[in-house]
């Protein structure tokens, strides 16, 4: 198993018991005997990048422009990498904002998620969606840090 599977294997089992504690409602106990090992990616990429959405699913990104995900805790995973030549593409970071949302919709994390996912947008040159994202989280949750950043956005001085 080479050393970047390996990497992805330690990153997805670390980021998904990080994930669930952030986003549980309940917080992570210490000594749930929890674990990991070693999973096949079938991929040659090092990993650089992960974002954990639950017990099954997650994304890794890295070398060659390659982007993995898995739905079922990393017993299989599917190459979602973009089209075109992504070879000389080092991706360093993932986000999956949309499945961090639809997998918990009543977290505390939704304001921050919510911008967060916004200012991916905006990097994208999605300005019309990023805006979208920030009124959202200054309307709903206005006395949020998240709410007072959108407003920045929305309200540039």
């Amino acid at each position: 198993m080479t050393s970047g599977r390996r990497l992805a294997t330690a990153l997805l089992t670390v980021g998904l018991t990080a994930s669930l504690a952030t986003l549980a409602p309940a917080p992570a106990q210490a000594g749930t005997g929890l674990s990991w090992r070693d999973l096949d990616t079938h991929s040659d990429a090092q990993f650089r990048g992960l974002a954990p959405v639950s017990r099954h699913v997650a994304w890794v990104s890295g070398t060659e422009g390659t982007v993995l995900r898995t739905v079922d805790g990393g017993r299989h995973w599917t190459d979602v990498s973009p089209g075109g030549d992504t070879g000389d593409l080092e991706f360093r970071d993932i986000e999956a904002w949309d499945e961090l949302l639809r997998q918990y919709p009543s977290s505390d994390k939704i304001p921050d998620a919510r911008f967060k996912k916004g200012m991916a947008l905006e990097r994208l040159g999605r300005r019309s969606q990023a805006l979208l994202e920030y009124r959202f989280v200054a309307e709903r949750f206005p006395n949020s840090e998240a709410g007072r950043k959108a407003r920045e956005k929305l309200n540039p001085r």
